[in-house]
């Protein structure tokens, strides 16, 4: 029997005994790796145990070590990452405005130091998402080494030292699902003296059938620069290889795969032979012509020298996979990693860099060119620009901070007409409308109260973003927040439905409040532009996105002004009807039209709440209904209390209402939470064997990831 019970694996014993075995999402089975060790371990999730990996597999294992140059003080420091099928890890260039970056912290020390950054050994995976637009995210998959040059003091004996590492950073899977990883101690360990590279200058199988050379050209560039990589296969006599394609379309042949590994921040083009391939009839329905090269063939790749880059040496590797064939048989496929190093300096110099060459796997090289294929294609549904698709430049890095701060300004004037916005505009128009006929001076308060809480909001995001890294809308990940907004929008919507009265002057109300609150009062006007502002933080209007992207980038101080860009211009058209009140006489005079006005934002409320459960995990809807359900029963009970009663008889009704309201959040956070009967234990093939060698009935009850 398989049900899904959340992100646990239940193991039922029956028998001669009852047991209940599962683990809490997040638990560590068997014990995480002590902060000692040259491992670090995060746990992997049930689902992965349809994919073979384990019920205790690791989510990703850390790991640290550090090698020195023979007979010197200098060397590297490498915090490796390995992560289990399906798992991704973000790189730590990865821009503002996207998923975590990953972030190596290095303890302090006087016995070394670290004289550069980390730099991964191959280039991210770079996608595209709907979700974060224009945001080149930037991940690895499988395995991934950072290294960083390091130095050592003269009284430090390498075998005794131990270098301490802290990972922040993020883990997903490409259903969306994600783990943080929070101050994760890596210990890394002295691995001995470098080798010096044993590298051929080219590739010769080893039936003969193929030989392959490779340089880069010039053998200085400038920067700016476009420069040339060239890989040259030359084929034995009657053999050929088969065209160039992005990626393995896996029918009969194989194509000439080549994929760049690492370009130091070099954009690349498409790969370009020296000769067209010859077109020939296979005779197979299932590929009914192939498309081969004989004799010699070179590829070349344009490579753009970044404009900002300084005089040195900049590392290019990568990988080519191809199959040799004659008209009657094959090779298996094959193939070859190549690196070289580009020299950029102050004169350019004509020439040729050969690149060097180890044995690899065909099979690697294509599943590595497939996921560059989906990430191209995302790229083209996301609509995104060579731009926004090269993370070195960055968002609007070459625009003045004038053009910036203007078009930020534009991105919160739109964000008054996006959807998340608009019913909240709603109360605001009701009191424009009441607000008629009012003294200027009161009513340039009231919409500059209205502003300041409006702008109080971007500058808590600015301050988040600038100190936290978070980004746009991110507080609506949390669950308590989400939740929590929910209920205070369903309790509006409630109240312009004519349930209930919301006793804050300003809120436009029908009987008695309305004739109370003929004037908005300053905490109504402020508190309306808190609810404005934070329910807009779910939508991302034009220009949005890349202007949050920018701000998170900059230093603090330039991070504020954007969010204040982008408050003000959301903020302008109230502070034109503040400062020029006769723009509210557009505006259709107060009538019996307003209730039926009330009633439709009361609505248009309501399909915001709906909006808003799209943010909630599954096992927290049922819950959150419950909730919802004691909110509109307290608000009734709130509508059946008159204003003009007494106090204490409005008191005992809020303590009422508010009394149902607590009852009914226990009733769905406590008892509808999804949880399993019995208790259970954590599942590993050794219980599971244990169990059946005692001769009982093991049941196992197990979820996953789709």
């Amino acid at each position: 029997m398989i049900g899904r019970l959340g992100p646990k694996l239940i193991l039922l014993v029956l028998g001669s005994g009852l047991v209940a075995a599962g683990r809490e999402p997040g638990s560590a089975p068997g014990g995480a790796a002590p902060p000692n060790s040259g491992q670090a371990l995060l746990d992997v999730p049930t689902g992965d145990l349809l994919s073979g990996a384990g019920a205790d597999a690791p989510r990703a294992t850390f790991a640290g070590s550090f090698t020195l140059q023979p007979g010197a003080r200098v060397g590297r420091l490498t915090v490796t990452a390995s992560l289990a099928p399906g798992w991704h890890i973000y790189s730590t260039t990865q821009a503002a405005g996207g998923p975590r970056p990953t972030i190596l912290e290095v303890a302090p020390s006087p016995d070394y130091q670290l004289t550069g950054d980390f730099v991964a050994d191959r280039d991210p995976v770079v996608r595209f998402e709907s979700v974060f637009p224009g945001v080149a995210i930037e991940e690895f998959d499988t395995e991934v080494a950072w290294s960083a040059p390091l130095q050592l003091a003269e009284s430090v004996d390498p075998p005794q030292l131990q270098i301490d590492v802290t990972i922040n950073g993020q883990l997903c899977l490409s259903d969306g699902a994600c783990d943080l990883i929070s101050d994760q101690p890596v210990r890394a360990t002295f691995a001995g003296y470098e080798e010096p590279a044993r590298r051929a200058t080219e590739f010769r199988s080893e039936d003969g059938h193929i030989t392959i050379t490779g340089h880069l050209q010039p053998q200085v560039a400038l920067a700016g620069e476009t420069v040339k990589l060239v890989l040259t296969a030359q084929l034995a006599e009657n053999w050929h290889v088969y065209a160039w394609a992005p990626a393995d379309p896996k029918k009969v042949s194989k194509p000439t795969l080549i994929v760049l590994r690492k370009t130091s921040g070099m954009r690349y083009g498409v790969p370009k032979p020296s000769a067209e391939p010859t077109a020939v009839p296979s005779g197979l329905p299932e590929e009914p012509m192939v498309h081969y090269h004989e004799g010699t063939v070179s590829w070349t790749v344009p490579l753009q020298v970044p404009r900002e880059a300084q005089p040195g040496d900049y590392e290019v590797a990568g990988s080519l996979g191809f199959q040799t064939c004659t008209p009657t048989t094959c090779d298996l496929p094959a193939g070859v990693d190549f690196r070289g190093e580009l020299r950029v300096g102050a004169t350019a110099q004509a020439g040729r860099t050969p690149l060097t060459f180890a044995p690899s796997s065909y099979a690697e090289i294509a599943k590595l060119a497939a996921a560059r294929a989906e990430a191209t294609k995302s790229k083209a549904s996301a609509g995104a620009s060579e731009d926004t698709a090269n993370p070195q430049r960055g968002v609007w890095s070459d625009k003045s901070l004038l053009t910036v701060l203007g078009l930020a300004f534009l991105a919160g004037l739109i964000l008054n007409v996006m959807p998340c916005v608009l019913p909240v505009i709603g109360l605001k128009i009701m009191s424009f409308v009441q607000q008629a006929g009012g003294s200027r001076r009161e009513i340039l308060a009231l919409n500059l109260w209205f502003s300041l809480g409006l702008l109080s909001v971007f500058w808590i995001l600015a301050g988040a973003a600038a100190f936290a890294n978070r980004g746009w809308g991110e507080h609506f990940g949390n669950v308590g927040f989400t939740v929590t907004m929910i209920g205070v929008v369903f309790a509006f919507g409630l109240s312009f439905l004519g349930v209930w009265e919301i006793p804050i002057p300003g809120f436009v109300a029908s009987g008695a409040v309305q004739e109370a609150a003929q004037r908005e009062g300053a905490v109504g006007a402020f508190s309306k532009g808190v609810l404005s502002t934070v329910l807009a933080t779910p939508c991302a209007g034009p220009l949005l996105v890349p202007a949050v992207s920018w701000a998170i980038a900059q230093p603090a101080w330039l991070t504020f002004g954007a969010f204040t860009s982008i408050g003000l211009g959301m903020a302008t058209p109230y502070l034109l009807i503040g400062a020029f009140p006769r723009l509210i006489n557009v505006l259709p005079r107060p009538g019996a039209w307003m209730d039926t006005f009330k009633q439709l934002m009361g609505f248009l409320l309501l399909g915001t709440v709906v909006f808003l459960f799209n943010s909630l995990e599954p096992t927290w809807t049922i819950p959150t209904l419950t909730l919802l359900l004691g909110i509109g029963l307290g608000c009734w009970l709130l509508g059946r209390t008159p204003l003009t009663a007494e106090l204490a008889t409005r008191i005992r009704g809020w303590a009422l209402a508010a009394a149902v309201v607590a009852a009914a959040a226990v009733i769905g956070f406590v008892g509808l939470v999804p949880r399993h009967e019995l208790d259970w234990i954590p599942f590993t093939r050794a219980t599971l064997e244990e169990q059946l060698a005692a001769g009982r009935t093991v049941l196992v009850d197990f979820t996953a990831h789709w």
